[in-house]
């Protein structure tokens, strides 16, 4: 396979800002490479091939804030403007939101739910969650914004000094080799639940303190996304809890983070 031509397609604004494998740019252009396939016996093409890659941009130079919060010294001098994506094709990039435009707020729990399961320890999760205040903030500097949750479909309960408590049901279960299992109702879009937990340890402490690490992190991106909302979380006990023997590691669960909430 070798490449034939290559042809760079600039991009008309507004930017996508687009998304792959924790990777967050502003796609200002397309570079298309057609290839051709030979034989290897007698050197005759057997095919044509086209690959689409995203050229992306790391600063936003439309910004009414040009003051960036780096420079291009933090990538080893030019290196933020006109990078190839040439790891993935265009087909592999999801869109968060055109600059000025918005980030739904399922759209970032697709990206944090499966790496939350992924992670055994607090630490884990505590580099998970860095993570994706890394990819909120730069979507921020990009020209995006995150939109906050859609409260109203949510469990909640409106209070009289204007706040809101979210009613967030948790099912805790000891999977085989004494593995605990904290999670929340998980639903297609998300939208009846937005406020994802997902915890597995085998130590209890651990998983409380994972629990409300989570939190936290919620708390923090609700402040960028909507920093009039007034909400405190409030855990309950998911009544499709599944009888395997778990209700006094249940109840355990819960004395732990009533003592945490106060």
């Amino acid at each position: 396979m070798k490449i034939i031509q290559s042809h760079y397609v600039p991009l008309e604004r507004p930017y996508r800002i687009i998304y792959a494998n924790g990777n967050v740019g502003l796609q200002i252009g397309t570079l298309i490479a057609v290839s051709e396939d030979e034989s290897r016996s007698d050197r005759v093409t057997v095919g044509i091939y086209t690959n689409c890659y995203p050229v992306v941009s790391y600063i936003n130079k439309k910004m009414e804030n040009k003051e960036l919060l780096y420079s291009d010294l933090g990538f080893g001098g030019g290196f933020s403007e006109a990078v190839v994506w040439d790891h993935l094709e265009q087909k592999e990039v999801s869109t968060f939101c055109i600059e000025g435009g918005y980030v739904r707020w399922d759209s970032l729990l697709n990206i944090l739910n499966p790496r939350l399961q992924s992670c055994m320890t607090y630490d884990e999760n505590v580099e998970e969650l860095v993570k994706i205040m890394e990819v909120i903030r730069t979507i921020k500097e990009l020209g995006g914004h995150l939109m906050g949750p859609d409260i109203e479909s949510a469990p909640h309960e409106k209070l009289s000094d204007g706040s809101i408590r979210v009613i967030v049901p948790l099912t805790c279960q000891r999977e085989a080799g004494g593995t605990l299992t904290f999670s929340s109702p998980e639903t297609v879009s998300m939208l009846k639940y937005p406020f994802q937990f997902f915890a597995q340890t085998k130590d209890m402490d651990e998983a409380v303190k994972i629990i409300k690490r989570q939190e936290s992190f919620y708390r923090r991106i609700l402040t960028e996304a909507e920093p009039d909302l007034k909400i405190s979380i409030v855990y309950d006990d998911d009544r499709r809890q599944p009888e395997n023997g778990s209700s006094e590691l249940h109840e355990l669960v819960w004395e732990r983070l009533k003592k945490e909430r106060n």
